[in-house]
């Protein structure tokens, strides 16, 4: 991977991190599909500390959903248990809530994070 793809995926992890949570994780989804690969997010949070909890735990349950999707391997860090100490849910409209506990993958449940099955799905 050259120094632009690496900057792209560094841009990217910056933004997820610090601003726009749902348009960078769909990013990060669709880069880890088109280039099959985690080592640049592993390289990214190498050189990271205080990362946001939610957003760190949101982050490895996402790579461990892509790695299975796509059979490549799964990273230490993404295997780990990462349960936050309260419910994660990536919108606040309460009445979604109750089937995003039914409906989401065993990948996020894990770490208490609750999403729709098809979060990684294009139309």
């Amino acid at each position: 991977m050259g120094l632009v793809e690496w900057q792209n995926w560094e841009n990217t992890l910056d933004s997820y991190f610090n601003g726009d949570f749902i348009l960078s994780i769909n990013q990060i989804a669709d880069d880890v599909r088109r280039y099959r690969t985690v080592d640049e997010i592993t390289k990214y949070l190498s050189n990271k500390a205080n990362l946001d909890p939610n957003r760190y735990a949101f982050l490895a349950s996402s790579v461990l959903m892509l790695c299975e999707e796509l059979s490549i391997s799964t990273p230490e860090w993404a295997r780990k248990n990462l349960w936050l100490k309260d419910p994660f849910f990536p919108c606040d409209i309460e009445s979604i809530r109750i089937y995003l506990v039914a409906e989401s993958p065993i990948h996020f449940r894990k770490n208490n994070i609750f999403v729709s099955s098809d979060i990684f799905k294009r139309v």
